[in-house]
């Protein structure tokens, strides 16, 4: 007996046909971006945009896998995943060492090119940088880490330390960008690396912040195209929280995006379908439609959450989440019990966006 899917599992993408458990119809989308990726002139940016649960980390590893389809070099990055690091830098650094191994590997020019990559981003990593004068982007001394012999020893040479920083930094910058230029020239492909960096909306504000920041100092380097999966209205949160509330947020990430796309709005109606399939919803209302009387319980139940999803303006991820929900729910039910289908949705999206009219519905 084959295990009910209870819940959604995580995409699980074919090599060989990357678009096989692709619900949302994203191929053209995705092809036409790649042959972008592929041609603008480079260094750019580009911002897939779009609000929390849209779909975003299944359209870019969507996309990704398409690319490794067609031997087009690309990384995949998660920042959300490595904010516990305490510069952005490193961990980057750390996972395109991992996932450039082909590249890395080519040649000896090539892994000595990357060894000297890495060697000049550790010299701008901050715990390289004096503990009192903290260069970094938001320009904030980090005073919380200063101990008593430093502020005494500083007192005299601040402005001598600012500088000699500085200089330190800007050094490390020019060998960074002479090595890691040396390493794409030296790569065995010919085309744009692109490099995927996913979940940025989601990182404590600093990190966010600084992630851009070096992605926009350090590397724009020619052959490198980078796209990053974001929702602007929750990063604009974090920017101001680093810079203030005046700031102008958008005009803020414009420093750093050279194109926007706006994920295509997909056909709910074949969405809400797919994930019947996906769950196994078709198989368990299969043998109650031999009763007349619940010969229509599926399509009355589909029918009443496409209805209140579109009229509530639900994520993909929200209709996933209360779609299993309701799963979960009907499997209590019985061949011949009856569902009230528009009652079940409704009093399952009523406990979450109405949690105390729920209550007193239920209690009475």
């Amino acid at each position: 007996m084959s295990a009910l899917n209870l819940k959604l599992k995580p995409i699980q993408l074919d090599s060989d046909d990357p678009f096989k458990s692709d619900l949302l119809d994203r191929k053209e989308e995705i092809v036409n971006l790649s042959l972008l990726a592929q041609n603008v002139d480079s260094p750019a940016v580009i911002a897939i945009d779009s609000r929390w649960g849209t779909g975003k980390t299944t359209f870019i590893k969507l996309w990704e896998q398409f690319l490794k389809s067609k031997n087009t070099h690309s990384l995949y990055f998660n920042a959300w995943e490595t904010d516990f690091s305490e510069d952005p830098l490193v961990s980057f650094l750390g996972e395109m060492s991992e996932g450039l191994k082909s590249l890395i590997g080519a040649s000896e020019e090539t892994s000595e090119a990357w060894e000297k990559t890495k060697a000049a981003g550790k010299q701008l990593a901050k715990r390289v940088i004096p503990a009192l004068i903290r260069i970094g982007t938001a320009g904030v001394i980090d005073a919380d880490k200063i101990i008593e012999d430093e502020m005494v020893r500083a007192a005299g040479s601040l402005a001598g330390d600012a500088l000699d920083n500085y200089l330190q930094q800007k050094a490390a910058i020019a060998e960074f960008h002479s090595a890691l230029t040396t390493f794409i020239d030296n790569s065995s492909s010919e085309e744009q690396l692109i490099i995927f960096v996913d979940e940025l909306d989601r990182c404590r504000p600093t990190y966010a912040i600084e992630l851009l920041e070096r992605i926009k100092h350090l590397f724009n380097i020619e052959g490198l195209v980078f796209v990053l999966a974001l929702d602007k209205e929750q990063l604009g949160h974090s920017i101001k929280a680093v810079y203030g509330s005046g700031i102008d947020s958008d005009g803020y990430l414009r420093r750093f995006i050279d194109f926007e796309y706006q994920l295509k709005k997909p056909d709910m109606e074949n969405y809400i379908k797919s994930l019947f399939l996906a769950l196994q919803l078709d198989d368990f209302f299969a043998p109650r439609k031999k009763y007349q009387e619940l010969r229509y319980d599926q399509e009355h139940l589909k029918n009443v959450f496409l209805l209140l999803t579109s009229s509530l303006r639900l994520s993909l991820r929200e209709i996933e989440q209360f779609l299993a929900s309701i799963n979960i729910a009907i499997r209590t039910a019985n061949e011949k019990e009856y569902l009230f289908p528009a009652l079940l949705v409704f009093l399952i999206l009523s406990k979450h966006f109405k949690p105390d009219a729920y209550k007193r519905y239920i209690s009475t």
